[in-house]
């Protein structure tokens, strides 16, 4: 039996977690018998990504070129249908509860899913500079006049439906996703802009581990057609090969955050 790690968590829908499983076990198959055999579901996936046993896991962009530095090497991403481009790039997008542009939202309340995140936090940041230069980094009266922070995206649609938030940067696939399984939850919501544009979410595995195995796996799973249905339910419609350097911009991108929608000190 392995005592390897596989995790595919952080579009943790319920709606698709068969989806998910399924496409780990067409990807496990063509890794042979060391793979895991079931992904696991961590609640603290930036813990779950270190350590040699980690065989595939998936992570945000930013605690990629951070806290988990050296301890994983990049695999690749997704392709999403709606919501990425070719190259497995996409955006954030500004979601409101009032239609009406992000400079009109100052002094309204903000939700962050976690002060971590590169699709909620720091493209949030480079959009309120990019709408509203004098934001950052002189500007003595902050931008927003509180910010709550929900812990997902998820949540920070219902924080933004039932009041508690004005306005939040929500990653691009969830925002799919929840378009194609959760539609509900989007109603009188509106989109008012997005982030800039950064690669989807990388698929890691320990650092030192074999990629191009890894890389062949999944280009093989999402070939087979045993796993159409996963791959529509998860608007999965490729596989691009990325590596480390394609997620530097995700430093640039907090260090602007940092001075736009600094995280409480």
């Amino acid at each position: 039996m392995s005592a390897g790690l596989a995790h595919l968590a952080m579009y943790d829908l319920a709606e698709v977690r068969g989806a998910v499983d399924e496409l780990w076990r067409a990807i496990a198959a063509r890794l042979g018998p060391d793979a895991p055999a079931a992904l696991t579901w961590p609640a603290d996936i930036e813990a779950a990504c270190r350590g040699p046993e980690l065989v595939l896991g998936q992570t945000c962009g930013l605690p990629l070129v951070t806290a988990l530095d050296g301890a994983v090497a990049v695999v690749g991403a997704f392709a999403r249908t709606g919501a990425s481009d070719p190259d497995a790039h996409y955006r954030s997008v500004l979601i409101a509860r009032r239609a009406a542009p992000l400079v009109a939202q100052a002094g309204r309340v903000a939700a962050v899913n976690s002060w971590g995140s590169l699709s909620g936090w720091a493209s949030f940041g480079a959009a309120v500079q990019a709408a509203v230069p004098g934001a950052a980094p002189a500007r003595r009266t902050p931008f927003f006049r509180d910010v709550i922070v929900t812990g997902a995206h998820v949540a920070s649609l219902r924080a933004l439906a039932d009041g508690r938030a004005d306005v939040a940067c929500i990653d691009g696939v969830t925002l799919a996703l929840v378009r194609t399984h959760r539609p509900d939850a989007l109603v009188g919501l509106h989109e008012i802009g997005c982030g800039p544009r950064i690669p989807c979410l990388p698929l890691v595995t320990a650092a030192g581990r074999d990629v191009l195995a890894l890389r062949a796996a999944i280009r093989g799973a999402l070939a087979d057609p045993g796993t159409a249905g996963a791959r529509r339910a998860l608007l999965i419609e490729g596989f691009v090969p990325l590596g480390a350097p394609d997620y530097a911009i995700a430093r640039r991108l907090a260090a602007t955050a940092r001075a736009v929608l600094p995280p409480p000190t």
